[in-house]
């Protein structure tokens, strides 16, 4: 009956996590988030490129300055005040106003991104930590598992041995069963507290700090077919929007440079007026004329770094083009390997199911059979070691499907706490 316990609770190990807790993965993932410093460092770069943008549009706007001053003669000359107000305003410049704006706006864009590539990366960060950590306990409790079924088959060949019902090397090939098994809860225990100190380390925290996971059911997505995870990737892969942007903002640069060619027109009013009693030069404005002019200014000959920056700039351009197509095939062919990963486990999953429930009843079998003296311990072994197998397998494809998953999510722009 023992036995039969062990096999049930073994059958449902891979479908959900063992341990209770009071954190989920949304509540490691915000953890991660708050305490990353890269993801605050991004934030910020992205106030502050916000910040500019009131800025950029001093272009389109005139600029007005006042000045007051006082004349201080040394002759018997009463002293006098000046004031002046000047309007200026820019009504042509090749262009380069406008494109200053786009190149704000496009630095908020590359900000806005960064920052949704920042988070993308401790979102995975965590979730793998997290379905490693899980993998890892559920490995470990598999490893009891078989402990507990060598310990108890030895016990029975002790009992057996006593009665002279089986030989010496039946009692020490279970010896050897049993020391394996041990051998094997030490290395399971190892790798669950060093996947422990990772997912600690990716949420923020110190390794060794307790953390207690709560169940959490395990169940796969859907696969997405090609072309759909495709278009997706097109439209929302942060890596993708990156280079774009990074090929817009070669444009924009390349665009304003253009403008230096361009001749620049300008419009300026001075208003001025003297007075020698300085209460009387702010009445002095409602009666002064403005001094206006329009100022057209030819770039003749600069000497030759503005072609030669024109001409770097232009190969900028063509170059983040390249990089635009380089990424978007290493994402496909990311993406077609992820896919065929997913496929795999989905195919692999079910197969080994059915080899569980194979190797539980040939294990009954082949307990049975050496109960009744059919059978040698060897043939209980193997098929013990065949179900602690086909258990400790289907443990690992589905968490490294759930890892493939989180991976997905990052190519696809999808990426969610869940």
């Amino acid at each position: 009956m023992k036995n039969i316990f062990c096999l049930t609770l073994l059958a449902i190990l891979p479908l959900f996590a063992i341990d209770g807790s009071d954190r989920q993965l949304k509540d490691l993932i915000d953890i991660g988030l708050k305490n990353n410093h890269t993801v605050n460092i991004a934030r910020l770069q992205l106030k502050g490129a916000k910040a500019q943008q009131k800025g950029s549009y001093s272009g389109f706007l005139p600029t007005i300055n006042m000045s007051l001053g006082k004349g201080l003669n040394k002759t018997e000359l009463p002293d006098f005040y000046t004031s002046g107000i000047s309007i200026d305003q820019t009504i042509f410049d090749g262009a380069t106003s406008w494109y200053a704006n786009r190149s704000v706006e496009n630095q908020i864009n590359l900000s806005e991104i960064n920052l949704q590539t920042v988070e993308e990366q401790v979102i995975y960060s965590v979730k793998s930590a997290f379905y490693s950590y899980l993998r890892a306990k559920e490995l470990t409790d598999v490893a009891q598992l078989s402990l507990e079924l060598a310990v108890s088959q030895l016990d029975l060949v002790q009992q057996q041995f006593h009665l002279h019902a089986v030989s010496e090397t039946d009692l020490l090939k279970a010896k050897v069963r049993k020391g394996q098994a041990d051998a094997q809860i030490i290395q399971a225990e190892q790798v669950e507290r060093t996947a422990l100190n990772a997912l600690n380390i990716a949420i923020g925290e110190s390794a060794g700090n307790p953390l207690v996971i709560k169940s959490t059911p395990i169940e796969l997505r859907t696969v997405p077919l090609y072309e759909d995870a495709k278009s997706a990737i097109l439209i929302q892969n942060a890596q993708l929007q990156t280079v774009r942007y990074n090929e817009e903002g070669s444009k924009i640069a390349l665009k304003t440079q253009m403008g230096i060619f361009f001749p620049t027109v300008s419009i300026s009013s001075l208003y001025s007026t003297s007075k020698s009693d300085f209460g009387d030069l702010l009445g002095g404005y409602t009666s002064a004329s403005p001094t206006t002019e329009i100022k057209v200014s030819f770039p003749i000959f600069t000497g030759l770094s503005r072609v030669s920056g024109y001409d770097d700039l232009k190969y900028k351009v063509l170059v983040s083009s390249v990089a635009v197509s380089q990424t978007k095939d290493n994402l496909f062919a990311e993406l077609d390997n992820v896919l065929a990963q997913l496929d795999t486990y989905h195919r692999l999953i079910p197969i080994n199911e059915e080899i569980i429930l194979s190797a539980e009843m040939d294990f009954k079998l082949a307990e049975e059979k050496y109960n009744l003296g059919a059978s040698d311990i060897l043939e209980l072994l193997n098929a013990q070691v065949s179900l602690i197998q086909a258990k400790s397998d289907l443990v690992r494809l589905k968490y490294d499907a759930k890892v493939s998953e989180s991976k997905l999510e990052v190519l696809m722009g999808s990426v969610t706490q869940n």
